[in-house]
């Protein structure tokens, strides 16, 4: 009944748009796109037939004032993309709506890491839970179904058993990367939220997909170091070089990060390095290689609420992640590409819990390994009537283990010594081999479709199927509306618990869609409405058994039957050259059918972590002579929030946190100043684990001749 719901809808709105008389004052569509907010410049080195997508060729001086443009009016962008110049491998499938995040807009938001720059993006909930030093995202109240590097993926949904899985609500121990890897090495994060991304993996068509894409050595020489000193100890070291004639590219970067808690015995020392080499061919073939090194220790967080949360004193240590990504994007001809990508991952972690906080007697130990290879074979044709077909075969193997050593157990006199070591080894291995389509097509002059389909065949499980198809319609020549609709299924892979219990988890299959109108009523400022649901029957739901149990076989999977559904509204003014503000509101509904009871005793424990029913984020960028401002602000509404290391449910208020950000140049380099929780607000995100009061950041940096 509701997917029938859905197709009349459609129906009904596509006649709707193609009944509308034309407009005299109506701009031409992009031959693309048509989205009536502009796409922000790209480097040279992202562009690729160019000529064939605009009106006229851009001259060099134009094209120049165009990346001035946008490193100094900088912004949050909404866009229909699908005109996006580049590499099938690094853009978005085309009719998707994103939000973008650029480097100028990361630097004034303070942003350390990818959880720090989508922050303040619509729809965004972070839970930082102090008590594993981590956090958790989540995007309309789902975990991100994939994280991509330059269009790869590098952490999917599901991934592992603290991954969530299908419909899951956190993206958990794969999802690592979005809080260890640095702002530094980003030059732009694409937050895909709407349906339709089938490009990218099982169910991506159902949930949101976040992109980082890495920067490229800018034409010429550039060596610069930054040095960064703050509260809690905090220090970062990095240092950058680049080279670049225009056809041969190379970047590499070097960081050394540490910093303490502010709750108790917390801290965190890490050491990362970055390469990326680009060869540019004269006909428009570009090779691409990204590496990625990060290794370091963590010391977890002590709540400052023992009556909630008892003491745990843990440790993951060593921490390790390599990522390697090839792609040979080949030119056939000014119309089509076609992309060879292959890539690997290397995920090792070590945590040793003890009994006590001098960490000098292990109570247990787990390690835990990841290996994730893959190889893509992608096709796309862009022709000039504004038709786009992408196309492609992809193969993937994901292989984990654990081993888990126990020394001592509880008992009701205290920790007591085992006659000898509980060991458990738990090892399991997925491979996928996944055929995708996606298609945009021009209806007329003011309207659009998408459709996309993607079939998959993991090892393990039965095959399954992924669909989603899309509409836009130019309303006006300066408003647009868009309707997106999706449909996936998908097998969560087991956790540890469940392989040890003997539980498959059950198949999960959701149904999600979005319509929205973006409008411009002048050439300053752009608004957009988006209303979205989304039906997942089986969503898998991760709970301790028993409750307050820890250790990686401690996780258990249940299936629930979830229903999210919201409102966003969004909103940019860019009032002059040097003033711009924007801001964003989402209204978030939960409904939960607890079919599975969990055996968790307490009334006020919820089924799941809930996330607040309303979130929004506002900011203010002011630049004046050499120094550029930046005013954040961060609302939360009071939720219920689960935390798995305790036995119950607790509440967590609302809260409005306030940020700051001075930039100003000095010398030869640039000096900045970043006040995190301005008004020093007492608020957490988890329960008995207090965010940071006041606390600031200064960094300067310097160009080396």
């Amino acid at each position: 009944m509701r997917s029938a719901m859905y197709a009349g809808l459609i129906a009904l709105l596509l006649a709707l748009c193609a009944a509308l008389p034309a407009a005299a004052d109506e701009a031409p569509s992009a031959a693309s796109s048509g989205a009536v907010v502009k796409a922000p410049a790209r480097d040279k080195g992202d562009r690729k037939n160019t000529a064939k997508e605009q009106a006229a060729p851009a001259s060099e001086e134009s094209g120049a004032a165009a990346e001035e443009a946008q490193e100094s009016a900088p912004e949050i962008s909404v866009e229909v993309v699908g005109k996006r110049e580049g590499l099938l491998s690094i853009s978005p499938a085309p009719g998707e709506a994103v939000v973008e995040v650029n480097s100028q807009e990361m630097k004034d938001a303070g942003a350390e890491t990818v959880m720090d720059a989508v922050d303040l993006t619509p729809s965004v909930f972070i839970r930082h839970q102090g008590a594993r030093y981590e956090n958790r995202l989540s995007i309309r109240g789902a975990a991100p179904r994939l994280v991509l590097l330059d269009g790869i993926p590098i952490a999917r949904e599901g991934y592992t058993g603290l991954g969530g899985g299908a419909g899951g609500k956190e993206a958990g121990f794969a999802g690592r990367i979005l809080y260890t890897m640095p702002a530094d090495i980003i030059q732009r994060i694409d937050v895909i939220r709407s349906v339709g991304a089938v490009v990218y993996g099982p169910a991506a068509a159902t949930g949101a997909v976040i992109n980082i894409v890495t920067k490229e050595p800018k034409q010429g020489e550039e060596v610069k170091a930054t040095t960064t000193w703050g509260t809690y100890d905090a220090r970062r070291d990095q240092i950058q070089a680049g080279v670049s004639d225009g056809r041969l590219a190379f970047l590499v970067e070097g960081g050394s990060d540490y910093a303490e808690s502010h709750l108790p015995l917390g801290q965190k020392r890490f050491q990362d390095v970055f390469t990326k080499l680009i060869h540019n061919e004269e006909d428009g073939s570009k090779l691409l290689i990204d590496y990625f090194d990060l290794k370091g220790r963590r010391r977890m967080d002590l709540s400052q609420d023992f009556s909630i949360v008892p003491p745990r004193y843990w440790e993951i240590d060593p921490w390790d992640e390599k990522f390697l990504n090839v792609v040979y994007s080949k030119a056939l001809d000014d119309e089509t590409t076609l992309d060879y990508v292959a890539y690997m991952r290397t995920r090792r972690f070590t945590t040793n819990q003890y009994l006590t906080q001098s960490f000098g007697k292990t109570q247990q130990y787990w390690v835990e390994g990841q290996d994730d290879a893959g190889a893509d074979l992608r096709y796309s044709v862009r022709k000039e009537d504004g038709t786009i077909t992408r196309a492609g075969f992809q193969w993937a193997k994901i292989t984990s283990d654990m081993l888990n050593t126990r020394y001592y157990r509880k008992t009701s006199s205290g920790w007591m010594p085992l006659p000898h070591p509980k060991v458990v080894y738990v090892a399991q291995e997925r491979k996928t081999k996944s055929l995708f389509w996606n298609r945009t097509i021009p209806l007329g002059p003011r309207l659009r479709a998408s459709a996309g389909a993607r079939w998959d065949d993991p090892s393990d499980n039965a095959p399954m199927a992924t669909f989603s198809t899309g509409l836009e319609c130019d309303l006006s020549a300066r408003t647009t509306w868009h309707l997106h609709v999706g449909t996936g299924e998908a097998y969560p892979l087991p956790t540890e618990g469940d392989i040890t219990h003997g539980i498959v988890p059950v198949k999960a299959r959701t149904l999600s869609a979005e319509m929205g109108w973006a409008v411009r009523p002048d050439e300053s400022s752009q608004w957009q409405l988006n209303l979205f649901r989304t039906d997942t029957k089986n969503a898998r739901i991760l709970y301790n058994s028993p409750p307050g149990a820890l250790g990686p076989t401690a996780f258990l999977s249940k299936a629930e039957d979830l229903t999210q559904a919201g409102v966003e509204l969004i909103y940019n003014r860019q009032v002059n050259e040097n003033l711009r503000w924007f801001a964003n509101y989402t209204y978030l509904y939960e409904d939960v059918t607890n079919r599975h009871e969990p055996h968790i005793p307490g009334p006020l424990y919820p089924t799941v972590a809930k996330v607040p029913a309303h979130i929004a984020a506002a900011g203010i960028r002011a630049t004046t002579g050499k120094t550029r401002l930046s005013l954040s602000a961060k609302y939360s509404a009071d939720y219920m929030a689960q935390n798995r290391l305790m036995k119950y449910a607790w509440p967590v208020d609302s809260y409005l946190v306030f940020d700051f950000k001075m930039v100003r140049k000095i010398g030869v380099g640039e000096l900045s100043v970043f006040v995190d929780n301005l008004l020093d607000t007492d608020y957490e995100t988890m329960p008995a684990f207090p965010r940071p009061g006041r606390n600031y950041r200064v960094s300067y940096t310097v160009p080396l001749e």
